[in-house]
């Protein structure tokens, strides 16, 4: 059984000046949630380029069987854009797609593609699915024969948890590279939870804030032809620490966005270090302990769920009071008493990739973790932020909580445990076929 893998990138910059996702003006409530009591948001579009928005694609084939990963530059997928890209790879390459996965890296200097904060502008999200597309399509024709190799870094002392900071982090760095048949490096697939807010809401040119700037010094670094394609881990809580890293806490409570300490440590050359520390410790990794896995088996599975757990009224009107949303969506939150979100599964060979929409937490990765686990399977690796966004995914245990994250969803106190117990079954279900 020959495993085939092919990679691109597709420049997808919109065309013309855009609002930027990941800082949005807050509305605060009384006895609300006290988080942004500093916070400034954004408040003008995109006036400038820093690094161009990528589209990232890799392409898995075994037996027939295709799979595709994309990421993307931006804060959150809905599923207009998820669908429609789906839809175009599927009129493009008549073949059996398994799995097509896009996910964002959540950078919060990228362009409001999908409209989270107010009313899709369809051509940009038009542009944006064409460039998806063309990365697909692309990266399907690049497929050659791969052989798989992982490796599982660590970097610890850089990220803390913005909810208590004496709560675990996960600071894995797990790596998949895949390689040709003279060594040289076809693709790099990596992920560190974090959240991608180094650089503050006075920045008001497109940059992929440090997942961007990984990447780019990844891909010098094992050459023109390769791609590093970063996918966001469970981040929800969890915060870059302010330089240096071994003195200060929470970036956001020594630097809240648009204060004037923010200007001074909330830069592009803060960001640019944060991206070098991650693609040292995967350049590292793979030096010291890169290990050939069984590669060749490929699976992959999907599913949709329906949650009636949303918030009721009084919650979600406050949540939408908050600050500024799609008006579609709004209407269709109103009129419904239930969503359906998909979640997704892969393994490739020791390695199990769990697809989850919105913003987990780290303790949900890390419950995932031990519960997927199994003889046969070497990491298990969640990826958020895949496909939808329903806003972040608190635990239950952690919604009574006063903040924030528990005020930024439109599901209840209940949603995020379903969620969990049917990507868990999932996972175990595709870990048994490689058992």
């Amino acid at each position: 059984m020959v495993l085939k893998v092919g990679a691109s990138r597709v420049d997808v910059t919109p065309s013309r000046s855009v609002e930027m996702a990941g800082y949005p003006v807050i509305r605060t409530q009384a006895n609300g949630p006290q988080d942004h009591s500093k916070y400034k948001g954004r408040d003008s579009k995109s006036d400038g380029l820093i690094d161009p928005v990528w589209a990232r694609a890799v392409v898995i084939s075994s037996e027939g069987t295709n799979s595709a990963l994309v990421s993307l530059d931006i804060c959150v997928i809905f599923p207009e854009l998820a669908r429609a890209v789906r839809e175009r790879v599927a009129e493009s390459i008549k073949v059996d797609w398994s799995l097509i996965e896009i996910c964002a890296t959540h950078t919060h200097s990228g362009p409001d593609i999908s409209g989270m904060s107010g009313a899709i502008e369809q051509d940009l999200e038009d542009e944006m699915v064409l460039g998806i597309v063309e990365a697909i399509v692309n990266a399907y024709k690049n497929l050659e024969p791969a052989t798989i190799t992982t490796a599982v870094g660590q970097l610890n002392g850089v990220s803390i948890n913005r909810r208590n900071e004496s709560d675990e982090v996960d600071s894995r760095l797990p790596v998949i590279v895949a390689r040709r048949q003279d060594n040289s490096v076809i693709a790099v697939i990596y992920s560190f939870s974090c959240h991608p807010i180094l650089v503050g809401a006075q920045n008001t040119k497109l940059y992929g804030d440090f997942p961007g700037a990984a990447s780019r010094k990844l891909e010098n670094w094992y050459g023109d032809k390769s791609v590093a394609l970063f996918l966001q881990g469970a981040c929800g809580d969890i915060n870059p620490r302010a330089f240096p890293y071994s003195k200060m806490g929470n970036i956001t409570i020594h630097a809240p966005s648009g204060s004037d300490e923010a200007l001074r440590i909330r830069t592009i050359s803060d960001a640019e270090r944060f991206g070098e520390a991650i693609a040292g410790v995967v350049i590292s990794s793979v030096a010291v302990s890169e290990r050939e896995t069984n590669g060749s088996q490929l699976h992959t599975v999907g599913k949709s769920i329906v949650l009636v757990n949303l918030k009721n009224h009084d919650d979600l009107e406050s949540y939408l009071l908050q600050r500024d949303h799609n008006p579609i969506r709004v209407a269709q939150w109103k009129n419904s008493t239930q969503i359906e979100l998909g979640i997704a599964a892969m393994v490739l060979g020791e390695i199990v990739l769990l697809f989850m929409p919105g913003e987990p937490f780290s303790g949900t990765a890390l419950k995932l973790k031990k519960d997927v686990a199994s003889p046969s399977i070497k990491c298990v690796w969640t990826v958020g932020y895949a496909s939808d966004y329903p806003g972040y995914l608190v635990p239950g245990h952690r919604y009574s909580e006063n903040r924030y994250e528990n005020a930024a969803t439109i599901l209840d106190a209940t949603a995020v445990d379903v969620l969990v117990e049917s990507l868990t079954e999932l996972g175990i279900r595709v870990c048994s076929a490689v058992s």
